[in-house]
């Protein structure tokens, strides 16, 4: 029986979390830009705690004020956001 769910655990997002931040030391960023894109591919999915449907959207407000409330900078706060988002 299919319930329409994919895998979302810690696995995939390890996986999405190491591949993110392989891809943009292969293009040459910075160490820090690098761990940026980590963090946001392993917060990518946050939002399915809200709603599959747009969880890209509900997933970046959710991710922003997570990393604020751990006291991230506003513009390493706005990279992630903008990242896990949808274009």
């Amino acid at each position: 029986m299919d319930f329409g769910y994919t895998e979302h655990s810690y696995r995939h997002l390890g996986i999405v979390s190491k591949r993110a931040g392989d891809i943009l030391r292969d293009l040459g960023y910075d160490e820090r830009t690098v761990e940026l894109a980590r963090i946001a591919g392993y917060m990518h999915d946050i939002g399915n705690c809200v709603n599959r449907v747009d969880h890209a959207h509900s997933g970046a407000i959710l991710s922003y004020n997570i990393l604020k409330d751990m006291g991230m900078s506003v513009e390493e706060r706005t990279e992630i956001m903008m990242a896990i988002r949808k274009p």
